[in-house]
This record gives structure tokens, C-alpha cells and sequence, in this order.
């Protein structure tokens, strides 16, 4: 059996310091008609998990300085007290069930918090000067089944991250310790996270003179707050916010993106891409209705920031299963008015949309699009060899806009096959704090050609007017 060691205490990347020092938790439920075998299963799995990677049962700690900088954080195994935290949980529920929780598609933020307090293993912050564990896990036994809560420490996951050690999880509880075969089980987190390092000391000169300053000049106001604060301050917003639950049809997000590129072929602008993407459409379509109820922005262009998985935009690729963040931030303006394009577009009116939205959709996407063409290997690498240069990592953070969208449609959690007394997923949602901005596309279900599944937290008072726009009623309605 081989074992992934590491010696530590390491240095997380500095990538990863760019990213908010939260926690983000990921709910999956396994319907069973007997969930003390499917109890079990997990515990076996999430034992031989930590075995083959012990580095997860570690914690990030805070550095005033260290190697020149400001406030780093490094990977140290577990003290005495992290250790007691129990890598899995299990918490009973003879209240709730897996089918209430996946239908209740609109939730008051008050509502989203209660269910994580309940049913996650870890708070959604922690502060960054206490130890905080890198991975937890909470088996929610319900009426109808299992709940699988996972929270991650977001300085050392993202995303991708997250999604590797799903299927990581999935193998451990599906096969014997001499079968498993997936690429992570021989990862060094320590090595990989030093090769990552490494990309930025082979920028070219044209690399070197990129601008990274305004995107990563956030200074981190969190490690200011002490995990008390942050719970009341969360508890004083949620009374805010609603999370709503969405699906649009495949089929009306693939016409609408094959009108989008004939409307950019037909207007011809030298600016805009060659073609858009669903997701770039999906995310166009959203910033506009949420931009059309968001009476702050009074008529005036908004911005939306776009998450970009890099893993695949460096030659050669980052591996899929490299767990540390790997993500940048893009931003695109949202026009709050309709384009100016002589074109005719009356061929389209049987889509149901009027001339200002598929104006204002279309070259929405097209600069979403041209936001994300930006990020290649010499932006990638450009942005490695910037980021290490600056003297304190507590001010390298991400900067963001008042709306944000983050896309997980490629996830294949719902084709994880956990093993004979789990089985396949049958929902999935997640927790990121209360971000009343944030839209996640969640991953597509367990077939080709899936409706879209979008996860949104809105201002409670913009949720009315969102519902009751024509825009929206087109996308989303009945």
C-alpha cells in the first residue's frame, strides 16, 4: 500500500492565499432503505481515505512572517485538539428528510443557515489565527437516507479540489484498499503545490509586463475578525437573503446560444469572440435579470465576475486532481441598455425574446467570453511569477464584484458510484457562506443533456421583482 507522506509544517501556494479564508460545505444524499449499512460503508471509506492521504486530516495555521513575507499560512498535522475533531460524524435527524431538503427550492437565508449549523462538521469560518482543520465530514442520518456533509478549508481546496477528493471518497468506499487506482492516491500535496510554484519562474518578457495589481489588491479584512463575530454578523445578514434553486431547460439555453452566435456573426464586431458558450449565455442571462431587479444599480452598467478553472489554460496541464486552488477571477461589464447593432432580427422573433434582451444577452456573453479568452499559459504563468513578489500575502486577495458565477456543469459527482450500500448520489447542493451575489452552476445530472441546475442567493427584496420580470419568467417560469 502506498501512502502519500509529507513532510511538514509547508507552505500552502500563494495562489492560495488569494482566496477567501472561509469554509465551504457540500451536501449529497443518498437515498437508503437501510442507512446503518450505508453508515458503514462510510466510515470505512473515509478511514482508508485518510490512510492513503493523511495530509486531510491536517490543519492550515497562520504565520506572521515567514521566507520573506507577511502572514502565510502552511500545512501542520493536527494538534491534540483539531485531532479530537472526528474526521467523520454522525448526527441523527428523526425530523428531517433527504426528499424535503432537495424540494424546497427557495430557502430565507435564515433557513440555509440553520441547515448548515446542523448538518455540517465545521462552522463556515474559523479564524485564521486559531488552527483550522483542512477536511471534516458529517453523516446526517435521516429519515429516507444519508446526507453526506463535507466541509473544506477553503485556503487549501478549491473547487476542482473538492471534486477530486469526491470521487477519491467514492473509490475508498467502493473498493478494497489493493484496488484503488485513481491518480490522487500518489500524490505528494506538498510537491505539487512547489511544481505550481514553480510555473511562474518561466514567464517570457511579454508575460512579465502584465498588470496583476488591480485584480489581486484585496486586502483581507477577515483575519481582522475573530470566529464569534463572524457568527453574529452572519446572523444578522441571513435575515436578508433568500437562496433560490433554478433549472433551465437544455434545450432553451442550446437555442438561445445558437442565436447569440448568429447574432454575432450577423453584427461582425472586430472586438467580440468568434462564438460564445452555454455557460457564457447561462451567465449573461442571469447578471441581467439579477441586474434588472437590482434597484442599487439605478440604469447603470454593472460587472460581473466570472471563476476560471486554470488547470487546463497552462501547457502542459495541471493535473485534474491537483487540490489546491487553481482558480482565477475575470471580470465582464453588463450593459444595462440595448447595444447599438444594425442588425435584423426578426428571424428570431419565435424564441419569445424582444430585441433589447438578445442585444443585450448576446454581447453580455461575448465579453464574458472575451474576459475568460484572456486567461492562456502565458497569463497563467505571468500571474505565478507576480503574486510571489508581493511582501504581504494577506493583501493578495481576489478582487470581486457585486455579482459573481462560478460554473461546476463538468463535475461528475452524480456518476460517482460509492459501492453497493451507497450507490449514486441524488442531489447535490453546497454552502458558501451568504453571498448575496453569488450564482453557482451546479454539476449536471446523471444523463447527457441535462436541464441546468443553478444554485443563486439574492437580496430578499430584489427576489419579487426577479421573479415577476419577463426575462426570468422566460427562462425559468412554469
Amino acid at each position: 500500500m502506498t501512502v502519500s507522506s509529507e513532510e511538514t509544517p509547508y507552505m500552502l501556494s500563494p495562489l492560495d492565499h488569494t482566496i477567501p479564508k472561509i469554509y465551504v460545505a457540500f451536501f449529497l444524499s443518498f437515498p437508503l432503505e437501510t442507512p446503518e449499512d450505508g453508515l458503514r460503508s462510510l466510515k470505512k471509506g473515509i478511514t482508508k481515505l485518510i490512510q492513503r492521504l493523511p495530509v486531510l486530516a491536517g490543519d492550515t495555521i497562520l504565520r506572521a512572517s515567514a521566507h520573506g513575507h507577511k502572514n502565510v499560512q502552511f500545512v501542520q498535522k493536527p494538534n491534540e485538539e483539531t485531532a479530537a475533531i472526528p474526521m467523520l460524524q454522525v448526527r441523527h435527524h428523526s425530523k428531517l428528510s433527504l426528499h424535503e431538503i432537495s424540494a424546497q427550492k427557495v430557502k430565507s437565508g435564515v433557513e440555509s443557515l440553520r441547515l448548515a449549523d446542523a448538518c455540517t462538521p465545521l462552522p463556515d469560518f474559523i479564524s485564521p489565527l486559531e488552527r483550522r482543520p483542512i477536511l471534516r465530514f458529517a453523516a446526517n442520518v435521516m429519515t429516507d437516507g444519508i446526507l453526506l456533509a463535507m466541509s473544506i478549508n477553503h485556503s487549501f481546496f478549491d473547487g476542482g479540489g473538492a471534486g477530486a477528493i469526491m470521487e477519491a471518497l467514492a473509490e475508498c468506499c467502493r473498493t478494497s484498499d489493493s484496488d484503488l487506482s485513481l491518480p490522487i492516491f500518489n500524490l505528494s500535496d506538498q510537491a505539487s503545490r512547489g511544481k505550481l510554484s514553480s510555473l511562474g519562474t518561466t514567464t517570457g518578457v511579454e508575460a512579465a509586463d502584465m498588470d496583476h495589481s488591480k485584480q489581486y489588491n484585496a486586502t483581507g479584512t477577515i483575519p481582522c475578525l475573530s470566529s464569534g463575530e463572524w457568527s453574529g454578523m452572519m446572523e444578522s445578514f441571513a435575515t436578508s437573503l433568500t437562496s433560490c434553486r433554478l433549472e433551465l431547460s437544455a434545450s432553451k439555453l442550446e437555442r438561445l446560444k445558437t442565436v447569440c452566435n448568429q447574432i454575432l456573426a450577423l453584427a461582425s464586431c472586430p472586438d467580440w469572440p468568434l462564438y460564445v458558450s452555454s455557460n457564457d449565455v447561462l451567465s449573461a442571462l442571469i447578471s441581467i435579470c439579477r441586474n434588472k431587479c437590482h434597484d442599487a444599480h439605478g440604469g447603470k452598467e454593472s460587472e460581473l465576475t466570472t471563476i476560471v478553472n486554470m488547470r487546463r489554460r497552462v501547457d502542459p496541464p495541471c493535473p485534474d486532481h491537483y487540490l489546491g486552488n487553481m482558480i482565477t477571477a475575470v471580470h465582464a461589464p453588463i450593459p444595462s441598455s440595448e447595444p447599438e447593432l444594425p442588425v435584423d432580427l426578426s428571424r428570431f422573433d419565435d424564441l419569445g425574446l424582444g430585441r433589447e434582451d438578445l442585444l443585450r444577452i448576446t454581447a453580455a456573453a461575448a465579453r464574458i467570453r472575451q474576459s475568460i479568452l484572456v486567461v492562456d499559459d502565458r497569463h497563467v504563468r505571468s500571474l505565478m511569477g507576480y503574486l510571489p513578489k508581493m511582501h504581504d500575502w494577506n493583501a493578495i486577495n481576489m478582487r470581486s464584484s457585486d455579482l459573481s458565477i462560478s460554473s461546476w456543469r463538468d463535475w461528475k459527482v452524480y456518476g460517482f458510484d460509492f459501492g453497493r450500500h451507497l450507490g449514486a448520489i441524488s442531489h447535490f447542493q453546497m454552502h458558501f457562506g451568504l453571498n448575496g451575489g453569488l450564482t453557482v452552476v451546479m454539476p449536471a445530472g446523471g444523463k447527457i443533456g441535462a436541464d441546468w441546475d443553478i444554485q443563486l442567493m439574492i437580496k430578499s427584496t430584489d427576489w419579487p421583482s426577479l421573479q415577476s420580470s419577463h426575462l426570468f419568467q422566460w427562462a425559468f417560469g412554469a
